[in-house]
């Protein structure tokens, strides 16, 4: 891939006064660092976040085989520091260094003066495509105001699991941020699943730096990994077979199901979330009575069995005519009320999906009434906010302004020349990237946009073949296709095997619960495993296949026990029984459907009721 990025020229030896390729001086506002993809078998492998502990750590970072996406670092007097506190340079060399080793910067804030040495250093050299964290969310807040041209990440690694995730959510928007740390034991899958499905990326600081320990991340969904052994990392990675799904992905209706339905419907929306869709995304405007209803367009001529501009009718009037159209312009039989926002927002209010808002209405007005229905609906943790006015003055600057927890983000497309006004303007309102597809932004976006924090979202497909690309949130008309696949596999209980059996050869009862809420009870082999205290903690895979658009992506499973199971030896005269659990091997007995079962190897002297060691 070519250079997606404008990289920084600055060397460090410009500090010293030494001529270089430019200056500090001349650093423009649209230096900013390509990092490029790491190539991997694992479809939009988590980005790799590196922590240093001292300058040596550091220093090895550029003769790495594989360099992480980003280093953490802290703040001195005037440089930058490793965790222990021990200087790596000078802030604007430091940067400069990065940039041409194709690492992102990322400085932990701990006090208002290193806010404020950091930010001097910033407007000194105008130093651009840098992120601070924290896990202080009142100093990201006072940092974020300092250096509004900074991402913000938020550190809850160290904190209790919130009871409630969209806790998570609301305090990292405010300080400005869309990207939350959490620890291996915040980041269950659902909660994972969760954030991300509401434009809030989560990354992971390892605890175990082993393979199987990164392996659990992974598994979780997480887009990306904070870890010392960066290198071990990489290498798990690496034993992924191809076609390995990291994460599993949304199914977003656009417009509902509208091949199927009247679109843009209280029905249309109804049918995509029976169908699967886990969002569904409607298009916004206000009437002359100032409520907010549902339309494609300005007028209700397209769709609707009448005439007339939105803006120049009340809400009574509308409700006169009816929708009658679908999305391919066909006449479907059916007649749907023209809906409202807040009928939309009743009907779903506390079920498991997310309603995508696109402001299509240029009426800075609509910003205000759209957070009036939100709240008074109380459904702040399932709603985000998309729109093609993203510039100064745009609705979604709006919406960041008078709503800063509201997740928002750009439906315009992002390019390798506009990427730099693109980068800044989401790291100063906050945005996310939701764009059309096209394959050069998509190999675009799937390094430098996922390193910085923002996940693979596109819009609008007719069919699944983004699956295979690892694309995050799919935007389509045809929930009901999508709503086939596998959303994740869950391992049956009480997984048991004989002593020293060889996983390798095993495999396990699963199901397979599609977007549709179907089930489907299948094999899973193991991928990796470790040994622990009476038996081995493992990941499962199997396969979701669909001839026509792929075959073979590989769904992984979370974290299972399976145990080891020791012979049961009854006491010299009484019943002796040797009892083991074959799960799908050759020689396993499957009665009644169920792949587990259990085998008598062994029995003396009859079957006692009233034998204690019977199991």
């Amino acid at each position: 891939m070519k250079n997606s990025f404008k990289i920084s020229a600055v060397c460090c030896a410009a500090l010293a006064g030494a001529s270089a390729i430019c200056g500090l001086a001349s650093v423009s506002a649209q230096a900013y660092t390509n990092t490029q993809e790491y190539v991997s078998r694992l479809l939009l492998a988590p980005t790799v976040v590196a922590e240093t502990a001292d300058a040596e750590a550091y220093r090895n970072l550029f003769t790495a085989q594989n360099k992480p996406r980003s280093v953490v670092l802290g703040v001195g007097q005037g440089n930058l520091t490793a965790e222990d506190g021990a200087s790596v340079g000078e802030i604007a060399a430091v940067f400069a260094e990065l940039a041409e080793n194709a690492v992102l910067p990322i400085v932990r804030v701990q006090s208002r003066l290193q806010a404020q040495t950091l930010a001097d250093a910033v407007n000194a050299h105008d130093l651009r495509d840098f992120a601070v964290t924290g896990d202080d969310i009142e100093m990201l807040e006072s940092a974020k105001e300092l250096l509004p041209a900074a991402r913000v990440y938020a550190d809850f690694s160290a904190e209790e699991r919130f009871e409630v995730p969209y806790d998570y959510i609301a305090k990292c928007r405010e300080a400005g941020g869309n990207v939350v740390i959490l620890s291996p034991e915040q980041a269950d899958y659902e909660t994972v699943y969760y954030l991300q499905s509401m434009l809030t990326t989560v990354w992971v600081r390892a605890e175990r730096e082993t393979e199987f320990g990164f392996a659990e991340i992974i598994a979780s969904g997480a887009y990306g990994i904070v870890a010392h052994d960066y290198a071990a990392l990489f290498g798990t990675y690496d034993r992924y077979p191809v076609s390995s799904l990291s994460r599993g992905f949304y199914n977003v209706g656009h417009r509902g199901l509208p091949v199927k339905q009247n679109s843009n419907t209280l029905e249309s929306c109804i049918a995509a979330y029976e169908a699967g869709a886990t969002h569904v995304e409607i298009d916004i405007w206000a009437t002359a009575d100032d409520e907010l209803v549902i339309m494609h367009d300005a007028s209700i001529d397209g769709t609707t069995d009448g005439t007339g501009v939105i803006a120049n009718m009340t809400l009574a009037e509308l409700k006169r005519y009816r929708v009658i159209k679908n999305i391919e312009n066909k006449i479907t039989g059916i007649q749907s009320e023209i809906p409202t926002l807040g009928e939309i927002f009743e009907y779903f209010k506390g079920k498991d999906l997310v309603v995508v808002v696109e402001i299509k209405d240029p009426d800075p007005d609509v910003c205000r009434l759209l957070k009036e229905c939100i709240e008074e609906y109380g459904v702040q943790d399932q709603t985000v906010c998309i729109s093609f006015s993203d510039g100064e003055g745009s609705q979604l600057q709006r919406m960041h302004e008078i709503m800063p927890s509201l997740p928002i983000a750009t439906l315009l497309q992002v390019t390798e020349e506009n990427c730099d006004v693109y980068l800044d303007r989401a790291a100063r309102w906050n945005l996310c990237f939701d764009p059309s597809y096209s394959q050069s932004y998509t190999a675009f976006a799937n390094s430098n946009f996922k390193d910085r924090g923002y996940m693979a979202w596109q819009w609008t497909y007719e069919d699944p073949s983004p699956i295979e690309l690892g694309i995050t949130g799919i935007t389509n008309n045809h929930a009901d296709v999508f709503g086939v696949y596998t959303k994740k596999i869950i391992p049956s209980e009480a997984l048991k095997i004989a002593k020293d059996a060889d996983l390798s050869q095993l495999t396990f009862p699963v199901t397979k619960l599609r977007f549709n809420g179907e089930r489907e009870e299948a094999q899973a082999k193991v991928f990796m495993s470790e040994k622990t205290e009476g038996g081995y903690r493992a990941i499962l895979y199997c396969e979701d296949k669909n001839e026509e658009y792929y075959s073979k992506i590989k769904v992984y499973s979370q974290a299972v026990f399976i145990a080891e199971e020791q012979p049961k030896t009854a006491p010299k005269g009484g019943n002796e029984w040797i009892v083991y659990t074959a799960i799908g091997v050759a020689g396993a007995v499957v009665a009644a459907g169920v792949a587990t079962a259990l085998i008598v190897i062994k029995k003396k002297n009859g079957f006692g009721r009233g034998n204690k060691n019977k199991e």
